[in-house]
């Protein structure tokens, strides 16, 4: 009765750490995706700093 007890709280544990493992890997993958939207509405909208040299030169009609 006692080794099925501790089998029992053993898979219980294992579950728990996995859950926790694939909460930790959703929380990564979603991070990773918010910061490519980021870098990317940032290009879009040119304020990424290679753009604003480029417009920023454009404007001054250095080029």
């Amino acid at each position: 009765m006692s080794q099925f007890i501790n089998e029992m709280e053993w898979s219980y544990r294992q579950a728990e750490l996995a859950q926790r493992l694939e909460r930790k890997r959703q929380l990564a993958e979603a991070k990773n995706l918010a910061r490519l939207e980021l870098e990317f509405d940032r290009e879009k909208a040119g304020t990424t700093n290679k753009n604003n040299n480029k417009i920023g030169k454009e404007t001054l009609g250095w080029n």
